[in-house]
C-alpha cells in the first residue's frame, strides 16, 4: 500500500516506482518540499555538496539544477579521481566528478529531479529546444532518464501552441520511466511579451495548464503567490483548481531570489501556497551564490509545512534506513 512521501525511509523512497512515487507525493497532503542544488555553481558549505545540504535540512526530493548528462560534476564532492581536483586545488573544493546521479541519489537518500529548457522560438522541433546550454532534446531525454531521475522536467516561456505540443511529444518519449513536470520558472517570460505595460498572466492561466496536463504532464509548475507580478492567491488558485481538476499535481516555486529572503518571508509564502492547494512546493537555487537557497529557509518552509516531528524525524533518519 502506498504511504505519504512524508512517512517514508530514504531507502523506501529509492524502490518506489515513479507511479508509486507520484502517488506518495499526492497523498502527502501539500507537505512536499524541493530544494534546487546546483550543479553548475559553487557549493555551499565547505566539502559538502549542495545536494547534501538539501537533504539535511529537511527536502523531501532535491532537484539537482543545471546538470549536464555530458559534464557531470558535483561541487563540494572529492572527485572519484583525485587527479580531476587538481586543476582546482586553488579553490579548496573537489569538482565531485566521477561521481553518477545514482551515485548522488544514495548518498542523499532522496528522489532526485532534474530540469531540461526550451526556447520560446523552438517552433515545435525538439532538435532545437534549449536554454543556458541545458537541451530538451530527444537525446538528452533518454539520458537523464537513463541516469535514474526520479522526475525530469522541462521548463520555458515558449508560445502555448508550441508548447502543448512539445509536451505530448517529451510525455511519449518518457513513457512511465518516470515523474514528468512541465511549468514555468521566473525569469526569462518578460523578454518574451508584448504588450506594454507587461501582464505576465497573459504567459500562464489555467486553460493552459489543463492542455499541459491533458498532453501528459503528471505535474505543472508555477510561480508561487508572492514570487511574480500579479500572480496573486485568487489567479494561482484558479490555476491549481484546474490542474487537480485534471487528476495532476501542482508544483509552486520560489524562484526569484526570494529564497534568499528572510524566514518569516519564506513562511508565509508556504502556508499562502499551501492554503490555495499547493502539492509541492520548490525552493530555487539562487540564495546568495547561485547554488542553492539559504539553509535556514529551506528548514522554514519545511517546517511551516509539515511540522518539527516530520522535519526533524526526516533531518535525523540514517540513508542506511
Amino acid at each position: 500500500m502506498i504511504k505519504r512521501l512524508l512517512n517514508y525511509s530514504p531507502k523506501e523512497m529509492h524502490q518506489l516506482t515513479s507511479e508509486e512515487l507520484f502517488y506518495a507525493m499526492k497523498m502527502d497532503e501539500g507537505r512536499t518540499v524541493e530544494g534546487l542544488a546546483n550543479c553548475a555553481a559553487p557549493n555551499y558549505l565547505e566539502d559538502t555538496s549542495n545536494a547534501e545540504v538539501c537533504a539535511a535540512f529537511g527536502c523531501d526530493v532535491v532537484f539537482l539544477d543545471g546538470h549536464n548528462p555530458d559534464n557531470v560534476v558535483f561541487p563540494g564532492l572529492p572527485s572519484k579521481n583525485p587527479e580531476d581536483d587538481t586543476p582546482y586545488k586553488f579553490l579548496t573544493t573537489g569538482i565531485g566528478k566521477g561521481w553518477s546521479v545514482r551515485d548522488v541519489r544514495t548518498l542523499i537518500g532522496r528522489p532526485l529531479a532534474c530540469g531540461l529548457y526550451i526556447d520560446p522560438d523552438c517552433s515545435g522541433n525538439l532538435n532545437k529546444v534549449k536554454y543556458n546550454g541545458v537541451y530538451a532534446s530527444r537525446e538528452n531525454i533518454e539520458k537523464v532518464i537513463e541516469e535514474g531521475f526520479d522526475i525530469i522536467g522541462v521548463y520555458g516561456w515558449a508560445k502555448p501552441e508550441i508548447l502543448v505540443d512539445l509536451v505530448k511529444s517529451v510525455a511519449d518519449q518518457i513513457n512511465g520511466r518516470a515523474v514528468f513536470e512541465v511549468g514555468f520558472m521566473s525569469g526569462p517570460g518578460a523578454n518574451y511579451l508584448q504588450d506594454i505595460p507587461y501582464d505576465m498572466r497573459k504567459l500562464f492561466d489555467k486553460e493552459l495548464a489543463a492542455k499541459l496536463v491533458k498532453n501528459g504532464a503528471q505535474i505543472v509548475h508555477m510561480p508561487g503567490v508572492g514570487t511574480f507580478p500579479g500572480f496573486d492567491m485568487k489567479y494561482i488558485g484558479d490555476i491549481i483548481d484546474a490542474v487537480h481538476e485534471e487528476r495532476a499535481l501542482a508544483s509552486i516555486g520560489v524562484h526569484s531570489a526570494q529564497e534568499g529572503a528572510d524566514v518569516n518571508t519564506i513562511r508565509r509564502i508556504a502556508i499562502d501556497n499551501k492554503l490555495i492547494g499547493a502539492d509541492i512546493q520548490v525552493m530555487g537555487d539562487t540564495g546568495v551564490n547561485n547554488g542553492m537557497a539559504l539553509p535556514e529557509t529551506l528548514q522554514a518552509m519545511c517546517v511551516a509545512l509539515k511540522g518539527h516531528r516530520h522535519v526533524y524525524r526526516r533531518l535525523c533518519e540514517s540513508v542506511m534506513r
